[in-house]
């Protein structure tokens, strides 16, 4: 997932001109998902919420998700979109504090979210998207054993530009 990071930022600046002449919109994402799901030790449903703000470079993001082990995770990020023709890769990094709840010990508060989305693109700026999101303390907590999520998400595009 790190690897995935770097080639798809350094891919957004290349494409620099094409995603600046994009229409943006901010938009209402919803999403559904596996937490957990490559480890399969403390597995559970995962349902996120998130606003998507309209500027271009960076697209900031604010959500929240909630599994249904009643872990929860309160997030800000930034991320790019790459269009593709009607897909587009959506890289994003962030920041937030998390509540275990009866789910998975992360170790701290404090977790870094990195994220790759890639969404097909309908008329009218709504998107249809999976991604895949790590979470991870970096370290700053005695334990950090990280958790990556695998989420299906509909984003509502609630104004062109």
């Amino acid at each position: 997932m790190r690897s995935a990071i770097g080639p798809a930022l350094a891919l957004t600046m290349l494409a620099g001109p094409s995603a600046a002449a994009e229409r943006h919109h901010h938009g209402l994402a919803v999403g559904a998902g596996w937490f957990d799901f490559n480890r399969q030790q403390d597995q559970a449903a995962e349902l996120r919420l998130e606003y998507r703000s309209s500027l271009r470079l960076p697209r900031l993001f604010a959500g929240a998700f909630a599994t249904t082990d009643r872990s929860v995770y309160l997030y800000g990020a930034f991320g790019f979109d790459i269009p593709l023709g009607r897909l587009v890769l959506t890289p994003s990094f962030g920041a937030g504090a998390y509540s275990r709840g009866r789910g998975k010990e992360l170790g701290n508060v404090l977790e870094f979210r990195s994220q790759v989305e890639l969404a097909w693109r309908f008329r009218g700026g709504s998107r249809l998207g999976l991604s895949v999101c790590h979470i991870s303390n970096a370290s700053l907590g005695e334990r950090n054993p990280g958790t990556e999520s695998l989420t299906l998400t509909y984003e509502v595009a609630l104004r062109r530009r």
